[in-house]
Parts: structure tokens; C-alpha cells; sequence
């Protein structure tokens, strides 16, 4: 059995240390690490790390100039190939954020994969991580999360792969096969996520840190996104806001005696490699970005409204606080009827292709607005909630939502 990871990176070098000490300890062989558009120490901090152990960077700037919003789907297929030519019996495609963890801290990748048997690609459900402090490690004694119907997958280059895809892949002769032993994906069919969220934590998972500490969370905001086609002001876009430690209901304990062995060993890696100084130089850049974003949801005027209430849910930062309390506001005025992610989704799908009904609410909202402003935006937010990628409504919202607030201003002066 031979594992290659591979990943995708961008001024990732605060994080980078951590997930390779990571991968490296539980039994990974090889990992690649593609990067593109850097502006940190990123690939100075995998030289080091490449002195002692089997990873390598790849600059994929090119790639990325030539694929546009395809760019993760490109870099996966190539490196896949790549992987297979040199030997590997699985490749395994994670973000730096992403760490395959086993619940047994006393097993590795190889041991709990030997307990496998058959032709199969063997998926992970994500486990959201919560209410992190400041750059603080992946793992302690106590771990909240939140599970996610996302996965992330083991593929066995054995298989006749058809597609590669960046949750799962498309295998002629291979199942996907979750950690309980349920099939997620037939042959020949493509699934990147469960049907229902767990409410257990299974017996092994990708601890995803897709928010880390509150500041944290908001300098990778700046960071954009693999693929982001609209990348004029580099905010991340696919987060629907903080995770908060009071949001998740999972527990994972982890006995003290494997905690402090990991946390020796992680730090006998850090010195091995002489990657203190690189840490402390990449920290200091993830601040630095940190006080970029804030300036742009804070101070920048081009910066969608519906896009920072989506972002800046759940964070309590007192510096962001009258960005905050001017979405907040916003909310209430504008919508006063709170949407929940589940509603949302349940409505969508009720509402389904029905045009006529979203086109009825655009087109009510425009007959209303020099009526009725109020009624006029709540609509058009209406039809934005089930047709999110529409254009014209969008940018009508934005233009309701402008004249809103200078007629609130014009009230209140």
C-alpha cells in the first residue's frame, strides 16, 4: 500500500507545518502540494519541510491561467496521473484546512484501511471544527464540531476511474464506500455528500477548520476562492458565516497521554525542519490580510451587502462591530422574517423551477418601489433567496437596498 495526498495551497504558510506534520504521522508516503498566486513564505516553508521529508510544491500559476473556473478539477487530474504513473494505490485530494483523522489516535491511514477488503474508494464526511482560538493546534483533549453531508475521499488507483472530481470520483468498478460500510456512491455514479448530516461523530472523518479563530476566519476571507471567476475584491465567497462553538453538538475526547505525544512530536518536527521563524513570518502575514479585509467590509463601498451579512454571521469582534451592526440592521428592516440554511434550502426546492413564481415577486417589487420601499426591497430579497445567480435581480436588490438606506438616512436626519 502506497498513499499520495495531494492539495491545492495559497499563502497557506502559517497552516502548512501542521497539516503535513499531520499527514506525514498518520502514514501518508508522498504528498504534493500545488500552489498558485502566492504572496507569503509558503514555498520557503515547504523547502525546508522537503529537506527531511517526501513533500514537494508544484507552482501551478500556469495551470491556473489556462482553466479559469475549472483550475481544482485541472490540478486534481493532473496530479491524479501523475500519482499513478509513480506507482501509488490511492491518492487522497485535500484543502490545508482538511486533516483525515481516526478517532483511534493509536491507528494509522494503512492500518485502518488493511481492515478494508475489496475493490472500493472508502469517502469521509466532513467534521466542521468550531470555536477555535487564535492559531491554535487541530486537536485537544476535548473537540466540538459539527458533522457536514460533504466528503472527502480515499480513491484506489486499482479501479477504472472515469472522472476525477474534487469530493469523489466516477469509477466503472469501484463503489465509494463510507466509514460504517453504507455504499454513498454505485458504480458509474457521482456523489460528493451524504443524504442526511450524521449526529454521531463515525470512526474516521476529515476534521475540516473551515473557521478557525474569529480573525482567522476573517483574513482567509481574503484569500478568495480555487476557481473564483469574480476575483476583483479576493473575498472568499462560499462561507455562510462563523461557526461558533455554541452551534455544534459533537464531542470528540482524546485521551492527554496521545495529545501531549503528538503535540512533542509535532514540535520535534518544527525543529527538525527550522520552521519557527517560518511560522511566525507566516502568522504575521495572515494578520496583516486580516487588517486588509476588515478595511474592505468595513470602509469599502463596492463591497456587496448581501454578500458581507452573509460572511460576518455569528462574529463578534468589537473592531467589526458597526460593520456588523449595519447588516444587522439591514436585516431587520429590509427582512424581518429570518431564514434559516435548512429553510432556505427547503424553500428553494419547493419554489423548484417555478419561474412564474420568482418572476412574479421581481416584477411586484419593481411595480412597489417608488410605492412602497420597504415592501419593494423585501420582495426582491424574496426572488433573490430562489434565484441567487440571477443577475438582474441581484443587481436591482443592490440598487433598492442603496436608495433604502438613503431614504432611512434622509428620515433619521
Amino acid at each position: 500500500m502506497k498513499l499520495k495526498l495531494i492539495a491545492i495551497a495559497k499563502d497557506e504558510a502559517a497552516y502548512i507545518p501542521e497539516w503535513v506534520f499531520h499527514h506525514v504521522a498518520v502514514g501518508f508516503d508522498s504528498i504534493s502540494i500545488y500552489t498558485n498566486e502566492l504572496l507569503d513564505n509558503t514555498s520557503a516553508v515547504i523547502d525546508k519541510i522537503s529537506l527531511h521529508y517526501p513533500v514537494s510544491e508544484i507552482n501551478s500559476d500556469h495551470i491556473k491561467a489556462s482553466s479559469g473556473s475549472d483550475f481544482q478539477r485541472v490540478v486534481y487530474g493532473i496530479a491524479y496521473q501523475k500519482a499513478v504513473l509513480e506507482g501509488f494505490t490511492h491518492v487522497m485530494f485535500l484543502d490545508i484546512d482538511e486533516f483525515w483523522t481516526v478517532c483511534n489516535f493509536d491507528l494509522n491511514i494503512k492500518e485502518y484501511l488493511s481492515n478494508k477488503t475489496g475493490m472500493a474508494h472508502y469517502s469521509f464526511p466532513w467534521g466542521l471544527k468550531s470555536g477555535e482560538e487564535q492559531f491554535s493546534s487541530p486537536f485537544q483533549e476535548v473537540n466540538t464540531f459539527v458533522m457536514n453531508r460533504h466528503v472527502k475521499t480515499i480513491i484506489n488507483t486499482k479501479a477504472n476511474i472515469d472522472e476525477v472530481h474534487i469530493h469523489n470520483v466516477v469509477s466503472s468498478n469501484a463503489k465509494s464506500i463510507l466509514p460504517d460500510g453504507s455504499t454513498l456512491s454505485e458504480e458509474g455514479k457521482y456523489v460528493f455528500a451524504l443524504k442526511h448530516e450524521l449526529d454521531t461523530i463515525p470512526d474516521a472523518f476529515i476534521l475540516h477548520r473551515i473557521s478557525r479563530s474569529q480573525k482567522e476566519y476573517i483574513s482567509l476571507l481574503g484569500r478568495g476562492r480555487p476557481g473564483q471567476v469574480d476575483s476583483r475584491l479576493r473575498l472568499k465567497d462560499n462561507r455562510d458565516g462563523y461557526l461558533p462553538r455554541k452551534n455544534s453538538h459533537l464531542k470528540l475526547s482524546i485521551k492527554k497521554s496521545n495529545i501531549d505525544s503528538y503535540t512533542k512530536k509535532y514540535n520535534a518536527f518544527l525543529k527538525r525542519c527550522s520552521l519557527g521563524p517560518e511560522i511566525e513570518k507566516g502568522r504575521k502575514f495572515v494578520m496583516g490580510r486580516y487588517k486588509e479585509v476588515k478595511r474592505l467590509i468595513t470602509e469599502d463601498k463596492q463591497v456587496d451587502i448581501l454578500l458581507k451579512e452573509k460572511l460576518l454571521k455569528n462574529i463578534s469582534l468589537p473592531e467589526l462591530t458597526e460593520a456588523i451592526n449595519d447588516v444587522n440592521d439591514l436585516s431587520a428592516d429590509l427582512f424581518p422574517v429570518e431564514l434559516s440554511e435548512k429553510e432556505t434550502i427547503k424553500f428553494r426546492k419547493a419554489v423548484g423551477a417555478n419561474s412564474r413564481f420568482i418572476d412574479s415577486l421581481r416584477d411586484l417589487s419593481l411595480k412597489y418601489q417608488n410605492q412602497d420601499l420597504d415592501l419593494s426591497v423585501r420582495l426582491m430579497k424574496l426572488a433573490n433567496i430562489f434565484r441567487p445567480e440571477g443577475p438582474f435581480i441581484k443587481v436591482s436588490l443592490q440598487r433598492l437596498i442603496a436608495e433604502h438606506r438613503k431614504l432611512k438616512k434622509n428620515r433619521d436626519f
